[in-house]
């Protein structure tokens, strides 16, 4: 029985994905570790608080400790029994945790008390995936972990060797892993370690290798735990000795003080009052987080070479898109579709919108749901026109009626004229809420500030919005 889903809404009316962890009505927490391991975990602490006693670049915490000249953090842990055909979620989990059978390793060491000594050593934490507020990319600075097990004879080796990827056949690339420091779950933007998420939640991870939103360290990717589960199989040539001690470095990607993450401002703008009708009557600007101009000429190819120089320098720009109000559903709409081919991995992060603005990818919508005859559900259409500088619309209600003698619905199409935003709120109240989900059909003259005036009073109840261009 699966113990948990989460709703997100892209790519459709409303994808609800479905964990796929638990292959089993009910899981205990594993037995962790024999009574020698914990009885020499906690001679080690008691060992280490002494020796390193009044040394302010010494951390010491039960299972750890932190280096702070050498950058270091080095956790004890033990493998976790797996067979060569078991799938990998995480790299490393708690003690408290459920999910052993799915775990390369099992640390003594507490998740907050490893994001703490990570910070002792110079990192901050970033910011973990939330699809529900539009952050589809991990964030933070890159964290390199290696396993070794003196005892056994297993010699230093980096995590993403001990994984092999079923699509490629090969281990993981050794690109590290983001420290983005699990949340609170009280306070989810505020770091509380009173009550720090995978201290006292399911799944306990503090390295998964799928995006999970209360993990200590998550892959550099867009990994969504239903896209991946099961890719990821133990390295057969490096499996990680079971029941065993072992040490788990950690330490930054880069120990002089260099950062990888950069936040910058790409704005769209429209040179004048006009149209904005070609690229010609658009500015771009690319500014860092000084403000600084970054791009040499306000074209948008100046601005893609300095992106492009950027990440080919190793630095993974991430992206607070501005779009001018003034301009054109349809400029907009183009520019996004352009955006969203380099929103990649190798390429930038864009970050989730500022202020009242819709997500970029709201202008690029699956062109499939223009046919109302292929929908799975219907929801409110809003239909936009501008004519002499003044936007007027209309709402379109589509209802699918039944028929047992037939195999698909009768789909029954009502208009409703909306002469402005308090018509569109009014109409939707008196004839039903419907989805929660609005698919906007404008004409290429209707700017970005008439779209979101039209919108403003009904984005707290219908927060899934399409746009899409009408030639």
């Amino acid at each position: 029985m699966c113990t948990r889903e989460t709703l997100i809404r892209i790519g459709g009316f409303a994808a609800v994905l479905v964990c796929f962890a638990a292959t089993a009505s009910a899981f205990t927490p594993p037995t962790v570790a024999s009574e020698t391991n914990k009885s020499a975990v906690e001679a080690t602490y008691q060992a280490n608080l002494i020796k390193y006693k009044g040394n302010p670049d010494m951390l010491v915490l039960p299972g750890l400790v932190a280096d702070r000249k050498t950058k270091q953090v080095i956790v004890q842990a033990e493998g976790a029994k797996l067979g060569i055909y078991d799938p990998i979620e995480f790299i490393l989990i708690s003690t408290t945790s459920g999910h052993s059978y799915e775990s390369l390793a099992i640390s003594f060491a507490k998740p907050s008390d490893i994001h703490k000594a990570l910070v002792f050593i110079g990192m901050q934490p970033g910011r973990s995936v939330d699809p529900n507020k539009l952050r589809f990319w991990p964030k933070g600075e890159r964290v390199f972990m290696t396993f070794a097990a003196e005892a056994a004879g297993f010699k230093p080796v980096r995590s993403e060797k001990l994984i092999r990827d079923k699509k490629t056949w090969k281990a993981l690339p050794e690109v590290g892993f983001v420290f983005v420091g699990s949340m609170s779950k009280t306070s989810p933007d505020k770091e509380d370690f009173r009550d720090y998420a995978a201290d006292i939640g399911d799944p306990g991870s503090i390295c998964s290798t799928y995006n999970e939103g209360t993990t200590v360290l998550d892959v550099p990717l867009k990994a969504s735990q239903g896209e991946y589960y099961g890719r990821y199989h133990p390295n057969p040539d490096l499996m990680l000795p079971t029941n065993v001690m072992l040490q788990v470095i950690l330490e930054p990607e880069f120990k002089d003080g260099r950062k990888r993450i950069l936040d910058l401002s790409f704005a769209v703008n429209a040179k004048t009052n006009g149209a904005a009708a070609t690229m010609n009557d658009l500015e771009f600007r690319l500014t860092d987080s000084t403000g600084k101009e970054l791009a040499k000429a306000t074209t948008l190819n100046a601005s893609l070479e300095v992106l492009s120089a950027l990440q080919e320098k190793g630095s993974e720009p991430f992206v607070n898109l501005r779009f001018d109000g003034k301009l054109p559903i349809k400029a907009i709409h183009d520019i996004a579709a352009l955006l969203s081919s380099i929103d990649t991995e190798n390429g930038i992060r864009i970050e989730p919108p500022l202020n009242d603005d819709l997500f970029y990818k709201a202008y690029i919508p699956n062109e499939k749901f223009r046919d109302r005859a292929k929908r799975i559900a219907q929801p409110w259409e809003l239909h936009l026109s501008s004519k002499d500088g003044k936007t007027s619309g209309k709402l379109v209600q589509v209802e699918q009626l039944w028929h047992e003698d037939k195999e698909v619905p009768e789909l029954k199409v009502t208009e409703y004229e909306v002469a402005g935003p308090e018509a569109v709120r009014k109409t939707i109240d008196e004839k039903g809420a419907g989805l929660p989900v609005i698919l906007v059909f404008v004409t290429g003259g209707v700017t970005k500030n008439e779209l979101l005036r039209f919108l403003v009073p009904v984005r707290s109840t219908h927060s899934t919005i399409h746009v899409f261009v009408e030639e």
